[in-house]
């Protein structure tokens, strides 16, 4: 939450990839956890650098928005969860196009 979401993905897909080989995860549903987890941070304070855009978009403070917001991070929370239990949610796609 501290970083912009490239930085994120910059800094911490090489140091994670050795993670991912040693667990055979697969690198599709790593990617997308990994999506998931800075989206989700992207939006929780301190930085909460698409919270501050887009409530500037909309014209509102973000102190405004922090209670419809606790429900889109709810709901990602939540999404994460699931790919995470449940790895063919994230899966079924890539696997049907044969990848």
């Amino acid at each position: 939450m501290f970083l912009d979401g490239i930085s994120i993905f910059l800094i911490f897909v090489p140091l994670l990839m050795p993670i991912m080989d040693h667990y055979h995860w697969s690198p599709v549903w790593f990617g997308v956890v990994l999506t998931l987890n800075v989206a989700i941070g992207q939006f929780t304070p301190p930085m909460a650098v698409n919270l501050m855009v887009s409530s500037r978009i909309a014209n509102v403070r973000m102190e405004e928005t922090t209670r419809w917001v606790l429900w889109l991070v709810a709901a990602m929370c939540f999404a994460m969860l699931l790919v995470i239990v449940w790895p063919q949610l994230a899966l079924w796609l890539p696997t049907r196009l044969g990848y």
